[in-house]
């Protein structure tokens, strides 16, 4: 399993399940089907051609054949960085309507990069009622209003899970206390990973995801120089380049084949 699946499937919220099927690992959140990351199928093997994906296709409509609620098609595969990138799209030979495929980078630090204009934010640990709140703020206030209840409930589990265990931490950034960034860190089995770096609206473009970051980045490697720091960011999107300047590497690609179904 590559390390961003492997991360991935390690910080999911309590309420995701993974069954482990021959090929394939089937992803299921019962409680959420509008959960995209937590209803779908992660192929162990990097589909090669036409057959396979049309197998892989066929394992997705077995899998959700009575979720009627998961109208959302999600197939996921992991490609190590230096491999010759392929069309994948070819491998749908047409077999579903209006596909959409998406990149996204898993970077792990280099080295991390010191180098930066003097801090404006504090940064820390997340401490109590009102710094959630000003999470919720900052999510919220980004968010539209139909989707609204669906990431109540994903910082819940976010909060939940800082509360209960100290492998999960939570940051802050501040400015004369109003919070204005967010980001959690999971310490998994053999890594830390990033979880949801978030920015209110007003405060983009103003250095708070790099000052934050860095600063979580910095406390991981302290706490443990030999355990690898992942982030996962979309490809060629603005975070990848914020997370390249701090010291991250791509080493591997997570590639996502979606549709939305009628049945």
């Amino acid at each position: 399993m590559g390390r961003g699946i492997e991360s991935d499937r390690q910080t999911q919220p309590d309420d995701v399940l993974y069954r482990e099927r021959p090929g394939d690992w089937a992803v299921h959140t019962p409680a959420r089907r509008d959960y995209r990351n937590g209803n779908k199928i992660v192929l162990r093997a990097v589909p090669e051609g036409p057959e396979s994906m049309a197998r892989a296709l066929e394992r997705w409509r077995e899998e959700f054949a009575d979720v009627p609620e998961v109208d959302d098609l999600r197939i996921q595969w992991e490609v190590d960085a230096d491999t010759v990138e392929r069309e994948y799209s070819l491998l749908l030979d047409g077999s579903i309507e209006d596909a959409e495929f998406e990149v996204d980078c898993v970077m792990v630090l280099d080295e991390l990069v010191h180098e930066e204009p003097p801090p404006r934010f504090h940064v820390r640990e997340a401490e109590g009622p009102a710094d959630w709140d000003g999470i919720a703020e900052i999510v919220l206030g980004d968010t539209d209003p139909a989707h609204a209840e669906f990431y109540e409930w994903q910082l819940a589990s976010a909060r939940r899970r800082t509360e209960a265990s100290e492998r999960v931490r939570w940051w802050v950034a501040t400015d004369a206390e109003r919070v204005v960034g967010s980001a959690g860190l999971v310490c998994t089995a053999d890594h830390f990973r990033f979880q949801e770096v978030w920015t209110r609206l007003e405060n983009r473009r103003q250095g708070v995801a790099a000052q934050l970051c860095r600063a979580i980045t910095d406390d991981a490697c302290h706490r443990d120089p030999e355990r690898p720091v992942v982030i996962v960011a979309g490809r060629d999107e603005p975070p990848m380049r914020i997370y390249a300047r701090l010291g991250f590497v791509t080493r591997s690609y997570l590639w996502t084949v979606s549709a939305n179904v009628t049945r």
